[in-house]
Order: C-alpha cells, then structure tokens, then sequence
C-alpha cells in the first residue's frame, strides 16, 4: 500500500487507508468463524450453551436497539466466534437503519427464513421488533439444530412464516418453549420486547453469581460491559453546533463519501432532516 494514508480507525472498522487509486479498509479477523458453521458442526446445543450464546447476542443487540439502530438481517451466517468458541461478535451491518422514536420501516431486506410475517408482508414495521422475530429464530436454530420455518419454495416459506406454523420440539424445556413462542408472535404488538426477554425465566436459568455456568463465563451485563448508550434525545440530534463534529470522523466521511466537499458534509450532519 505504497503511498497510502492513514485517516483513522474505530471498531470493527480498525483503519482505513486512502491513495489516489483505491481504499483500504482494515477489519478484525474474527477467527472462530460463523456461528452458523458451528452449528452445521455441531448440531442442536446443550441449553446452557444455548442461552450463554443467546445472552451475547442479546447484549450486542440491545445496545444497537437503544442508539435506535436495527439489524434487521440477523442470522447465524452473521454472528462470529472467536478462536475459543466462547464470544459472539455481531457482523454485517449493512441492512442497518437508523429508527428514530414514533417512526416505522418500509425497506424489505433480511433472510427469509429469518425474516419477520410484517416484512414480507410487505407491511410498514418496527426494527426493533423484527429483530426480536429473527432473535426468536436464532434462539429456535440454537436449540433445536434446524429452522422452524424451512421450505424450499419461497411461497410456501412466506406462508408458514405470516401465520406462524412450525412445530414446537416436545424435547425443549418449558422456558425454552415459553420464550420462543413469545418471541415468534405474528403480531409485533404482542411479539416480547427487549425488557421481556432480559425478565424471561429462562435467562436467568444458569446464571452464577461471581462465578461461571458449566465452566463457562456468563455475560451477565444486559450492555456487554460497553459505557451507558446515550438518551434517545441525543441519538436524534447528536450535533448541534460545526465544533461538536470530531475532525476524525469528519475526514473519514469525506474519503468514504469519494470527497464529498467538507462544508456539505457538515451541513447535512447539522440538518434537522
């Protein structure tokens, strides 16, 4: 990367170099892989591991949810492992969107098999909740080994997933059972919401205070151990004033945006649209 310079870096994102030519953006190596090949390895996992897996993604995502940020295409395919097999890293983030409070979605994106009845039904929605559908799945595929939803013609698919047919697995304990069923409800407005999910018995199963579950540590912390996310109010307007916008970030938008001009860059951090 002869004559390359370096504008600065963040998390995942670790640098990102620019020369007249090309752009080069330097990301962590998650070693572990996909939890999906873990899974395929695997097969269905012991519930203790389940739900230690379960609680991280958990974790990841209600931080996202409270900057007002949904995924919406969660899937085993997009959660890492490290080499240990013992943390979760949420990945692919580019069907993201910002959600500001009151508003709804409208943009179908996400994996079929993962995706909420209100997406395809091709109906406005919330992130938040959609995300819980797809959590609701995952949770489903951690525990079971398989989807519930699963056919090979897209419509019978997008049939079973509107009127919410799968078959309960009889072998799944009955917190398991609950909190599926609560996260798979076809009508966002009964669907769990984050805080119902933390309360649910089974999150609470293995918790050890101090110590580990089945020689394993648990995330006992809803935020990851991440500071405090910042009030609803300041996610709508971050920046008031050209002197809150970080030079950094400024200089990164600018090579991302192929050299946006700096003034219209920050007048449109500075919109209130």
């Amino acid at each position: 990367m002869e004559n390359c310079k370096p504008v600065g870096s963040t998390f995942p994102l670790r640098s990102l170099y620019t020369n007249h030519q090309s752009r080069y953006l330097v990301l962590e190596y998650i070693k572990g892989g996909e939890l999906f090949n873990y899974i395929v390895k695997r097969g269905r996992l012991p519930e203790h591991e389940a739900v230690e897996y379960f609680r991280q993604i958990l974790s990841g995502l209600s931080y996202c949810h409270r900057f007002g940020i949904c995924h919406r295409d969660l899937k085993p395919e997009n959660l890492l492992l490290d080499k240990e097999h013992n943390a979760i890293k949420i990945a692919d983030f580019g069907m993201a969107a910002l959600q500001p409070a009151g508003s709804l979605l409208s943009t179908f994106c996400g994996s079929p098999h993962y995706a909420s009845p209100e997406i395809l039904n091709g109906q406005k929605y919330k992130g938040d909740k959609t995300d819980i559908w797809s959590l609701g799945i995952i949770l489903f595929v951690l525990l079971c080994g398989r989807l519930p939803f699963d056919e090979e013609d897209v419509s019978s698919l997008r049939a079973k997933v509107i009127n919410g047919r799968y078959i309960m697995p009889t072998n799944l304990s009955n917190e398991a059972k609950d909190l599926i069923f609560r996260m798979l409800q076809t009508d966002p407005e009964i669907r769990f919401d984050m805080d119902q999910i933390w309360d649910h018995a089974l999150m609470h199963k293995y918790e050890v205070v101090g110590g580990s579950a089945n020689g394993r540590n648990l995330n006992m912390d809803r935020w990851g151990g991440a500071p405090p996310p910042p009030t609803p109010e300041q996610v709508g307007r971050p920046v008031r004033r050209r002197h809150e916008i970080d030079g950094e970030i400024l200089r990164n938008l600018r090579t991302l945006w192929h050299g946006e001009d700096e003034e219209a860059i920050v007048a449109r951090l500075l919109s209130k649209e």
